[in-house]
């Protein structure tokens, strides 16, 4: 938990989850922030070929800005 704090208060928004698990999913919605907080999971193919399409869609953002 602290570290996830840790993670929060260093501006990072964005958490992976691999695996069929959502511990860490459970620990960063408890983690209380005003910020608004994605979370992406990674069970199988389908999931990560969706995580990337997303993590390269918030790379051109940023990049736009």
């Amino acid at each position: 938990s602290k570290t996830i704090e840790k993670m929060l208060k260093e501006n990072v928004d964005t958490f992976i989850e691999i695996g069929p698990g959502k511990t860490l999913s459970g620990f960063v919605k408890r983690t209380p922030t005003d910020k608004q907080i994605e979370i992406l999971n990674i069970n199988d193919v389908k999931s990560l070929e969706e995580t990337i399409e997303k993590i390269n869609t918030y790379k051109q953002e940023r990049d736009e800005q």
